[in-house]
Formats: structure tokens, C-alpha cells, sequence
């Protein structure tokens, strides 16, 4: 019997999930942006992932909103983060 392997894209999303303990708003908010698979933590190519929820998510994989003082500042809350 032959096993398939998940794609590369979807053993990412299992990476990131794992590492914030299994929470997919943690996984969406990550400020480890130096990361290599920051792009791909949602298990999609940005450009998929951006078409498939609308415009106004592209905004999360925008790096300047994720710095001290910005928009997804590590400094609030995820419950105070508005997309």
C-alpha cells in the first residue's frame, strides 16, 4: 500500500500550528517575520490565499504591519486586531 505524503504547503500550515501550540489566530498574527515560511503559514501561496478571503486580508503579509507600532503590533492583543 502506497502512502501520500501532504504537500509541502500543507506540512508548513502543520509546522506553524505547531509552533504556536495549535492556535490558527496565533498562526494568522505571527510576528516571527524573519521566519522563511512566514509567507506560507497559512498553507497557501499568498497570491491564493489573498484571491480565496478578498484584498483586505493581503494585508497580512504585509511585514510593515507586524512591527512594533503597527497595525498587528506584538504590543496589543489579538483580540484587538481588526481586519
Amino acid at each position: 500500500m502506497r502512502m501520500l505524503r501532504p504537500s509541502p504547503l500543507k506540512q508548513v500550515r502543520k509546522f506553524c500550528l505547531e509552533c504556536h501550540g495549535g492556535s490558527t489566530k496565533s498562526v494568522r498574527y505571527c510576528h516571527s517575520t524573519d521566519c522563511p515560511l512566514w509567507y506560507l503559514r497559512f498553507g497557501k501561496y499568498p497570491g491564493a490565499f489573498v484571491k480565496g478571503n478578498g484584498k483586505k486580508s493581503a494585508q497580512l503579509f504585509d511585514k510593515n504591519n507586524f512591527i512594533k507600532e503597527g497595525k498587528f503590533s506584538p504590543d496589543l492583543e489579538i483580540s484587538e486586531y481588526e481586519l
